[in-house]
């Protein structure tokens, strides 16, 4: 039931995906009449195949991360680079209202100087195995 669950969850989103991103229903079909209904039926469902096949395949050929090193690549990364982006972003805005052209000299400024700084700084974090299993700090 969990694999059952697993696909039909996927054949929703390509569905979904198709119909927001690739035209839906929309297609090339000559016929009119009664059997007008059937081209774009079969339009959606040759893009939801495209579609699920692209999923399969991306979820196949990825290797598989560990729970503990994705979340301590969320916590540990992501989620400080992106109150740094939100910073810079900040920075970007409001120092042009302020100051004109000169706020935008001053935010790349800004910008370079914390790019140098998390630069230098980030080697004095890292921490390497010492050759008897003990960690000692770079």
């Amino acid at each position: 039931m969990f694999y059952l669950g697993e696909y039909v969850s996927t054949v929703t989103v390509a569905a979904v995906a198709v119909t927001l991103f690739l035209g839906g229903w929309r297609g090339y079909w000559p016929f009119d009449g009664a059997v007008a209904w059937v081209g774009p039926f079969l339009w959606l469902l040759l893009k939801v195949t495209a579609v699920i096949y692209v999923l399969i395949l991306v979820r196949a050929t990825l290797p598989r991360m560990r729970y503990d090193r994705l979340m301590h690549f969320g916590w540990k990364v992501l989620i400080p680079f992106g109150l740094l982006w939100v910073m810079i972003t900040g920075v970007v805005v409001v120092l042009p209202q302020e100051y004109g052209d000169r706020g935008r000299y001053i935010a790349a400024a800004v910008i370079v100087g914390a790019a140098a700084l998390a630069t230098l700084v980030a080697p004095l974090f890292s921490r390497r195995p010492a050759p008897d299993g003990e960690e000692v700090r770079a």
